[in-house]
């Protein structure tokens, strides 16, 4: 007998709005524009796409931000802030890499901070 996991994908779809608190399990892509509070256990990674925004609370494991960022983020994992990414708020991470270009206007506190990567 063949066991088939099944593994959770949400999506915040492009040119949607969405209000709310939101415990996800799972890969995450958020395209539209979602608001309120994200807990986020640390199976799966979070992405918000370049036309993607998020404001307010987040908890997760790793997040790759390439669109807008507005809040506080709490990161169990690697939180990669790509040259496209506009961040205002606060980061805690295990680690945060910045490509050079992203604007960023932030407090962040982490253990390991790769600048000028990826």
């Amino acid at each position: 007998m063949e066991v088939i996991n099944i593994y959770d994908v949400h999506v915040f779809g492009q040119n949607s709005e969405f209000e709310g608190n939101f415990n996800l399990v799972g890969e995450v892509a958020i395209l539209g524009n979602v608001s309120g509070e994200i807990i986020h256990n640390a199976q799966g990674l979070i992405t918000i796409e370049p036309i993607g925004k998020f404001q307010g609370n987040l908890q997760c494991g790793d997040i790759v931000i390439r669109g807008k960022f507005q809040g506080i983020l709490n990161s169990t994992g690697h939180v990669y802030i790509k040259s496209s990414a506009v961040v205002e708020g606060s980061i805690n991470s295990q680690k945060l890499t910045v490509s050079p270009g992203a604007q960023l206007e932030l407090k962040a506190n982490s253990e390991s901070l790769n600048e000028n990567a990826l």
